[in-house]
């Protein structure tokens, strides 16, 4: 790991912190309105049984990013990828997910963005070379598009709202 890039990822496996995590998350219920039922049966059981783990960079006690991956033999997915406005120059979301890749041992997982956030997330899925793969209308917000990259996500749906002609990042 480089040393210039400062705030190392370190795995959350605490119930407290857990809480933590989920309470500094809290805001992405915008975007995912069942976030905190997912997170309460789906996050912390799947910390407990190994088939999802929860990285963070810290600074002292407060996170400046949170990447949660899962990985079975079903699927590998970076499911939640969140760095705080204030740390977002600073390489962490770069960081966290290739904790998250490592450990999924994957390049590509599955990886899903809402329609407001694309241009946030458009330098790093170039950086990735994710392909989009299909756009889900209705995934997990009535109306609003979800682009989703590498592999796909129930319920299926074609490119009709692709990003651009290639799909490619």
């Amino acid at each position: 790991m480089d040393e210039h890039l400062g705030f190392l990822p370190v795995e959350i496996t605490t119930p407290l912190q857990l809480r933590r995590v989920r309470e500094t998350l809290c805001s992405v219920s915008e975007f995912y309105p069942e976030f905190a039922t997912w997170f309460d049966r789906k996050v912390c059981s799947g910390v407990e049984t190994g088939s999802r783990k929860v990285f963070a960079c810290l600074n002292q006690d407060i996170f400046l990013g949170i990447a949660i991956a899962k990985r079975s033999n079903q699927e590998r997915k970076l499911s939640t990828l969140w760095v705080s406005p204030h740390a977002r120059t600073q390489r962490i979301a770069l960081q966290l997910a290739n904790s998250a890749f490592l450990w999924m041992e994957t390049k590509r997982p599955t990886f899903t963005v809402p329609e407001e956030r694309i241009g946030e997330f458009r330098g790093l899925l170039r950086t990735w070379h994710f392909t989009q793969v299909m756009t889900a209308k209705d995934l997990y917000r009535k109306e609003k598009l979800e682009y989703v990259f590498n592999s796909s996500c129930t319920p299926q749906r074609p490119l009709e709202h692709s990003l651009d002609s290639t799909s490619k990042f």
